[in-house]
């Protein structure tokens, strides 16, 4: 193999790489997008995203009233501790999702 294709073939790694990492940094930055979740009903989130981390119902039906995924866990070390991050999604009485927000549990009361 000639010097130049080596090199090329460097740089068409690299980028590949670069593009590969880019896209998973794009997906895992865009998961807790509230766009991504307005407007839809909790089976098309769990579809998408996989089943709640907890939930609350909000007749008997089995409709939700909120769906909550854990963004990060509690964590206790060495260094500190940290307190649960969570993504709410809350549903109205048609069953479709009109507000998201992060919670941080113990953050403020």
């Amino acid at each position: 193999m000639n010097k130049r294709l080596k090199i090329l073939l460097c740089i068409l790694l690299i980028l590949v790489l670069i593009e590969a990492l880019t896209f998973v940094i794009y997906k895992y930055i865009n998961r807790y997008d509230p766009n991504n979740f307005i407007g839809l009903t909790a089976e098309q989130i769990t579809d998408r995203y996989g089943e709640f981390d907890r939930y609350s119902f909000w007749d008997l039906n089995g409709n939700y009233r909120a769906g909550v995924y854990t963004v990060k866990p509690k964590r206790v070390g060495f260094l500190g501790t940290y307190n649960e991050e969570y993504f709410v999604i809350r549903f109205d009485e048609k069953g479709f999702a009109y507000e998201c927000e992060y919670v941080i549990s113990g953050a403020g009361g």
